[in-house]
């Protein structure tokens, strides 16, 4: 019985972070027993924040404490503020209830809080790896 995998990555904030996933893809489709499937973690928010990521670049360059801000934003598990997982509860829900995976890589930092408090949440009993892919 194959293993599924889920990899949750961007595309549109920067070549590394394709590049990570692009290679962790073709080296489990090499292995006949793994499935993989790798998913734009901006793509869970909707039309609106897929767009909005084609400016991490500027960003992460020129406005680093703005950044910060949106990774605290996304970081966040308080209850009080649920605004990231309720934006991208539903097609989360949809991506791992239609391949449910027996794993899911995180490559971007912005969704490491946000996937595992949808797992827990849910009581989805799916291990979470984290590829760390920006080093600054």
């Amino acid at each position: 019985m194959s293993k599924r995998i889920m990899i949750i990555t961007t595309v549109t904030t920067g070549s590394g972070h394709k590049s990570v996933s692009d290679s962790l893809v073709e080296q489990f489709n090499l292995m006949p027993d793994i499935e993989v499937k790798a998913i734009d973690g901006f793509d869970l928010a909707g039309r609106f924040a897929y767009h909005s990521s084609d400016i991490y670049g500027i960003l992460t360059r020129y406005a680093p404490w703005l950044y910060n801000l949106c990774w605290k934003i996304s970081d966040m598990g308080h209850p009080t503020f649920p605004i990231p997982r309720l934006i991208c509860r539903r097609r989360f829900l949809e991506c791992v209830n239609a391949f449910k995976p027996d794993l899911i890589i995180s490559v971007h930092s912005l969704f490491n809080t946000l996937i595992t408090k949808l797992i827990s949440k849910y009581n989805f009993n799916i291990p979470v790896v984290v590829v760390q892919a920006d080093l600054v």
